[in-house]
């Protein structure tokens, strides 16, 4: 199998999309740009890793582009962003992953309930 400079879906039966995370707070340009319009124009479905590349993820706006998920997988607790402004539309059925942080540190840092 090769790398390439650009995106090739064929014998895909999905798209695992993986782009951006967390950190972005502008529209994605470039190359990255390209991308996710590519992965959009798959026809494949979509599985998000976190939140879809060009979501904020605390915000909820779908930058231009931004990926739509069939699925989107977070990790330990959603997201604001997957659950405000155009983040539900953009992110299909949203799925809780445990990656094993104690309830403590959650806790400790203002986020999930005391038993």
């Amino acid at each position: 199998m090769e790398v390439g400079d650009e995106p090739s879906f064929a014998g895909a039966d999905l798209v695992l999309d993986a782009v951006f995370g967390t950190g972005l707070n502008r529209a994605p340009e470039g190359r990255f740009a390209e991308w996710i319009e590519a992965i959009n124009a798959s026809g494949l479905r979509v599985v998000a890793v976190d939140l879809p590349s060009g979501l904020d993820s605390d915000t909820g706006v779908a930058y231009s582009p931004c990926v739509r998920a069939a699925v989107t997988v977070t990790f330990t607790l959603p997201k604001a962003g997957l659950l405000t402004a155009d983040g539900p539309s953009m992110a299909g059925d949203v799925s809780v992953a445990d990656i094993g942080i104690p309830t403590e540190a959650l806790v400790a840092i203002g986020l999930g309930a005391q038993s």
